[in-house]
């Protein structure tokens, strides 16, 4: 693969996983939306080019692209809590995610990775994995799960190879406010202590670079088509991984685990196995969590010196 489009360029995953790919001798061309607060943030970079665009403007951006040899689409809208509930912009994702995959076959794509979630899923406590029937109660979930089926079955009329990383929870640097390490570390930052759920539930977590390798890795044409999980080797009770947050804290204020009530299903876990794409591909991650937090800490503590 030396020429990729990436969708949703910008976001969490995107920017590392740009840089990833130009680090590896790959061209990106970065769909990036023109207003967005991050519209320049590869300019100046060699090996990545900006096209200004976004879901709603796929024709229009992409019709000068030029050849590509995969699309990795990482761009959705309405991922947080609200938009997360809105059948209007799970329907419009759905819409614009099927209509990139004609773009890029009219592009020579070869290959085609998508950018599913655990959402798809549903509730469940049983270890996931890639067989484990979905049972999605969200909007969003439906949506990504609408797709999966539905792209699956577009790139193989078009001739096109097709991978679906279904993504668990990914932390690290540029993480949403709203997610819960970032949260607890600038809480533990300013001496606070944060009200919790009992955290009972067993969670899974992996660093936003082994995340972006993997959705690289994914793009090679030589692997297995089909869905992978994309999640950490190791699921544990949540509140090992509040505690080990924690302990980077000498005398931090302990969280004030069981101030919040969980829903009325009870605790989700997250239990996934990521069996399948280390034996198809070799992927390994290679960031431990006690690291991944480190480079996180590192990065909030400079971005609170540089906000001062």
């Amino acid at each position: 693969m030396k020429r990729i489009l990436v969708t949703g360029a910008t976001s969490f995953i995107g920017r590392v996983l740009c840089r990833q790919l130009r680090d590896s001798g790959k061209e990106v061309c970065a769909l990036v939306r023109p207003l967005s607060a991050n519209a320049n943030l590869f300019q100046g970079e060699p090996g990545i080019q900006t096209i200004a665009g976004g879901l709603e403007t796929l024709q229009s951006s992409l019709c000068g692209i030029g050849a590509i040899d995969a699309t990795i689409h990482l761009a959705w809208d309405g991922v947080g809590s609200k938009g997360r509930a809105d059948v209007a912009i799970q329907e419009r994702n759905y819409a614009h995610s099927m209509e990139l995959i004609d773009l890029s076959a009219a592009a020579g794509c070869r290959v085609f990775v998508g950018a599913g979630s655990q959402a798809e899923y549903g509730f469940t406590s049983d270890i996931i994995s890639e067989e484990t029937p979905c049972r999605p109660e969200i909007e969003y979930g439906k949506a990504k799960l609408r797709f999966t089926h539905d792209s699956a079955t577009a790139c193989r009329k078009l001739g096109i190879r097709w991978r679906m990383p279904r993504i668990f929870s990914v932390y690290g640097p540029h993480d949403h406010p709203w997610a819960l390490i970032p949260s607890l570390l600038r809480a533990l930052m300013r001496g606070e202590a944060m009200p919790l759920s009992d955290c009972s539930q067993y969670w899974n977590y992996l660093y936003v670079d082994d995340a972006a390798r993997a959705l690289e890795t994914l793009a090679e044409p030589e692997w297995e088509d089909g869905i992978y999980n994309v999640a950490g080797g190791i699921s544990a009770p949540l509140k090992d991984f509040v505690m080990n947050v924690c302990a980077r804290f000498r005398n931090a204020a302990a969280p004030r685990f069981g101030a919040v009530p969980h829903g009325p299903r009870g605790p989700l876990s997250l239990r996934p196995s990521v069996e399948k794409i280390m034996k198809n591909t070799g992927w390994r991650e290679s960031t431990s969590f006690a690291e991944g937090i480190e480079k996180t800490v590192s990065f909030i503590q400079h971005d609170l010196s540089t906000s001062l």
